[in-house]
């Protein structure tokens, strides 16, 4: 497995940008972030994680029956019900969107609490090229200011070609 990853500006410290290119996906990221891969059946996962327990996914799926919206769906209810049967106080799923891959992007979000520590667990979905796309992102709430650059970064460089 390879990684298409390619860093500008010498030495990479944080906070510098990163560009991530494989399997048709490209995206800028923050090198404070950690890339990895993983290639199961017909799906293929980009996680980047590491910086104020933020994990973000980028997954590019090959599933036929299921819109990517649908798919994003079922992720956060099922994280969201999985969550609830734990123990973790959990609130009710909702609709959300946002610009993703210079589009407007529907998803679904809860909150849930475990430990003490509240989770915000989001997921969008979208059809590009013929595959399914899904982008799951989780991070505590008491980091999303810290966070948000990042994963902005991330999703408004987001490209997906075949």
């Amino acid at each position: 497995m390879s990684l298409g990853l390619v860093s500008y500006g010498g030495i990479a410290d944080a906070g510098e940008t990163s560009h991530y290119k494989n399997h048709g996906v490209l995206f800028s990221y923050d090198n404070r972030l950690k890339v990895k891969e993983s290639k199961e059946e017909k799906t293929i996962t980009i996680t980047l994680e590491g910086y104020e327990d933020l994990l973000l996914m980028i997954q590019v799926m090959d599933i036929p029956f299921l819109s990517g919206e649908d798919y994003a769906e079922s992720l956060v209810k099922g994280m969201r019900d999985g969550m609830a049967s734990s123990g973790a106080e959990a609130t009710k799923v909702q609709k959300t969107s946002r610009g993703i891959a210079q589009k407007k992007r529907k998803g679904y979000t809860f909150d849930y609490t475990l430990s003490g520590v509240t989770f915000r667990y989001t997921a969008y979905g979208y059809n590009s090229s013929g595959k399914k796309i899904a982008v799951p992102i989780q991070y505590p709430v008491k980091n999303e200011e810290k966070v948000q650059p990042l994963i902005e970064t991330v999703i408004k460089s987001l490209k997906y070609e075949d």
